[in-house]
Protein backbone atom coordinates (compact mmCIF):
# COMPACT_ATOMS: atom_id res chain seq x y z
CA UNK A 1 0.00 0.00 0.00
CA UNK A 2 1.52 3.79 -1.24
CA UNK A 3 0.51 6.21 1.22
CA UNK A 4 1.29 10.19 0.68
CA UNK A 5 1.87 12.27 3.54
CA UNK A 6 2.07 16.21 4.07
CA UNK A 7 2.37 18.29 6.56
CA UNK A 8 5.46 19.91 8.77
CA UNK A 9 5.70 17.31 11.20
CA UNK A 10 4.92 15.34 14.46
CA UNK A 11 6.37 17.21 16.99
CA UNK A 12 6.28 20.10 19.92
CA UNK A 13 2.39 20.05 20.58
CA UNK A 14 0.74 20.05 17.23
CA UNK A 15 1.05 17.53 14.90
CA UNK A 16 0.67 17.72 10.60
CA UNK A 17 0.66 14.41 8.90
CA UNK A 18 -1.44 11.66 7.16
CA UNK A 19 -3.04 9.11 8.91
CA UNK A 20 -4.81 5.94 7.85
CA UNK A 21 -5.97 4.12 11.04
CA UNK A 22 -8.87 2.06 12.36
CA UNK A 23 -10.37 2.48 16.24
CA UNK A 24 -9.21 0.04 18.50
CA UNK A 25 -10.81 -1.00 21.91
CA UNK A 26 -8.32 -2.65 24.54
CA UNK A 27 -5.33 -4.08 23.59
CA UNK A 28 -3.34 -4.61 20.07
CA UNK A 29 -0.66 -5.49 18.06
CA UNK A 30 0.43 -4.10 14.86
CA UNK A 31 3.35 -4.43 12.51
CA UNK A 32 4.16 -3.16 8.99
CA UNK A 33 7.02 -3.88 6.55
CA UNK A 34 8.68 0.01 4.92
CA UNK A 35 9.56 -0.56 1.86
CA UNK A 36 10.13 2.73 0.17
CA UNK A 37 10.09 6.13 1.69
CA UNK A 38 10.77 9.33 -0.29
CA UNK A 39 13.61 11.48 0.61
CA UNK A 40 11.43 15.11 0.77
CA UNK A 41 13.81 16.02 3.66
CA UNK A 42 15.76 14.05 6.55
CA UNK A 43 12.98 13.97 8.77
CA UNK A 44 10.20 13.02 6.76
CA UNK A 45 8.42 10.30 8.53
CA UNK A 46 6.75 6.76 7.92
CA UNK A 47 5.72 4.57 10.78
CA UNK A 48 2.74 3.22 13.04
CA UNK A 49 1.23 5.30 15.78
CA UNK A 50 -1.09 4.54 18.46
CA UNK A 51 -3.29 8.08 19.02
CA UNK A 52 -6.12 8.86 21.87
CA UNK A 53 -7.71 10.96 19.52
CA UNK A 54 -7.81 12.71 15.95
CA UNK A 55 -7.24 15.95 17.39
CA UNK A 56 -3.51 17.84 16.57
CA UNK A 57 -2.51 17.78 20.18
CA UNK A 58 -3.72 14.41 21.36
CA UNK A 59 -1.43 11.69 23.28
CA UNK A 60 0.15 9.30 21.19
CA UNK A 61 3.03 6.84 20.81
CA UNK A 62 4.75 6.66 17.19
CA UNK A 63 7.63 4.46 16.18
CA UNK A 64 9.20 5.30 12.88
CA UNK A 65 11.90 5.34 10.39
CA UNK A 66 13.67 8.37 8.28
CA UNK A 67 14.96 8.12 4.52
CA UNK A 68 18.34 7.51 5.89
CA UNK A 69 17.19 4.25 8.02
CA UNK A 70 17.26 6.02 11.38
CA UNK A 71 14.89 5.36 13.80
CA UNK A 72 12.62 7.64 16.33
CA UNK A 73 10.48 6.72 19.09
CA UNK A 74 8.34 9.67 20.10
CA UNK A 75 5.42 10.26 22.52
CA UNK A 76 3.34 12.71 24.04
CA UNK A 77 1.80 12.00 27.20
CA UNK A 78 -1.21 13.78 27.74
CA UNK A 79 -3.09 16.11 25.58
CA UNK A 80 -1.44 19.46 24.56
CA UNK A 81 2.11 18.33 25.98
CA UNK A 82 5.40 18.69 23.94
CA UNK A 83 6.19 15.18 22.27
CA UNK A 84 9.49 13.65 23.29
CA UNK A 85 11.58 11.45 21.20
CA UNK A 86 14.81 9.24 21.28
CA UNK A 87 16.88 7.82 18.34
CA UNK A 88 16.38 3.64 19.32
CA UNK A 89 18.88 2.43 16.43
CA UNK A 90 19.03 2.22 12.76
CA UNK A 91 18.08 -0.09 10.27
CA UNK A 92 17.59 0.03 6.31
CA UNK A 93 14.85 0.98 3.71
CA UNK A 94 13.73 -1.25 2.21
CA UNK A 95 13.08 -4.09 4.16
CA UNK A 96 12.57 -1.66 7.63
CA UNK A 97 9.99 -3.65 9.63
CA UNK A 98 8.40 -1.53 12.73
CA UNK A 99 5.97 -3.01 15.14
CA UNK A 100 3.75 -2.04 18.04
CA UNK A 101 2.34 -3.58 21.01
CA UNK A 102 -0.57 -2.08 23.21
CA UNK A 103 -1.60 -3.79 26.68
CA UNK A 104 -3.09 -1.75 28.59
CA UNK A 105 -2.27 1.94 29.21
CA UNK A 106 1.79 0.60 28.49
CA UNK A 107 3.05 0.42 24.53
CA UNK A 108 6.49 -1.19 23.65
CA UNK A 109 7.43 -0.55 20.04
CA UNK A 110 9.75 -2.83 17.80
CA UNK A 111 12.11 -2.81 14.68
CA UNK A 112 13.75 -5.46 12.53
CA UNK A 113 16.02 -5.32 9.66
CA UNK A 114 14.45 -7.39 7.40
CA UNK A 115 12.19 -10.10 6.93
CA UNK A 116 13.15 -13.24 9.34
CA UNK A 117 14.88 -10.93 11.36
CA UNK A 118 14.29 -11.04 15.08
CA UNK A 119 12.75 -8.10 16.90
CA UNK A 120 14.48 -5.90 18.51
CA UNK A 121 12.96 -3.81 21.11
CA UNK A 122 13.11 0.01 20.78
CA UNK A 123 11.45 1.10 23.70
CA UNK A 124 8.19 1.56 26.11
CA UNK A 125 5.77 4.35 27.05
CA UNK A 126 2.93 4.01 29.27
CA UNK A 127 0.52 6.94 28.49
CA UNK A 128 -2.49 6.92 30.68
CA UNK A 129 -4.13 9.54 28.52
CA UNK A 130 -4.72 6.45 26.06
CA UNK A 131 -8.04 5.68 27.13
CA UNK A 132 -9.40 2.24 26.09
CA UNK A 133 -10.27 2.86 22.70
CA UNK A 134 -7.56 4.18 20.76
CA UNK A 135 -6.90 5.25 16.74
CA UNK A 136 -3.79 2.97 15.96
CA UNK A 137 -2.22 3.19 12.19
CA UNK A 138 -0.08 3.96 9.56
CA UNK A 139 1.95 7.80 9.77
CA UNK A 140 3.53 9.58 6.92
CA UNK A 141 4.84 12.93 6.63
CA UNK A 142 7.06 14.75 4.71
CA UNK A 143 8.02 17.30 6.87
CA UNK A 144 7.60 19.84 3.73
CA UNK A 145 4.29 21.94 3.66
CA UNK A 146 4.52 22.22 -0.64
CA UNK A 147 5.32 18.88 -1.17
CA UNK A 148 4.25 15.16 -0.34
CA UNK A 149 6.05 12.14 0.75
CA UNK A 150 5.30 8.45 -0.60
CA UNK A 151 5.51 5.67 1.84
CA UNK A 152 5.34 2.17 0.63
CA UNK A 153 4.21 -0.25 3.04
CA UNK A 154 4.05 -4.35 3.08
CA UNK A 155 3.06 -7.33 5.47
CA UNK A 156 0.93 -4.72 7.31
CA UNK A 157 -0.67 -7.26 10.57
CA UNK A 158 -3.26 -5.96 12.99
Amino acid sequence: IDIYGGGEDIWGARDQFRFVYKQVSGDADVSVKVVGLDDVHAYTKAGIMARASLDADSAHVLINVFPSGGLELGSRESAGAAMVAESPGQTTIPGARLRMVRKGDEITTYYAKGDGADWTEAGKRKIPGLGKKVYIGLAVLSHDKAELAKASFADIRW
